[in-house]
């Protein structure tokens, strides 16, 4: 697993190997890709689905890196995953 997240906060490095699985940033978990409602935000959690270019995503894991320049949500993948 080259390229895997740094620090882990919800779940583990190996469940990239489930069908569909994504790790998730905690930065964008909590802001970007947070469900906006009217009584507030609610953070992604393991076990929801995206849809990331009409591909189904679970979200597997919550990581911990440093925040980048542009704040984009970073979200890993295996590479046989990345390239469909």
């Amino acid at each position: 697993m080259i390229g895997a997240p740094p620090t882990m906060v919800l779940g583990k490095v190996d469940d990239l190997k489930d069908i569909d699985a994504i790790i998730v940033n905690r930065i964008a978990a909590k802001s970007k890709l947070a469900q906006h409602t009217k009584d507030g935000i609610i953070p992604l959690q393991i076990g929801q689905e995206l849809e990331l270019n009409g591909n189904r995503a679970v979200v597997r894991g919550i990581c911990k890196n440093t925040r980048t320049f542009t704040s984009q949500p970073i979200i890993y993948t295996t590479y046989s995953r990345a390239i469909e």
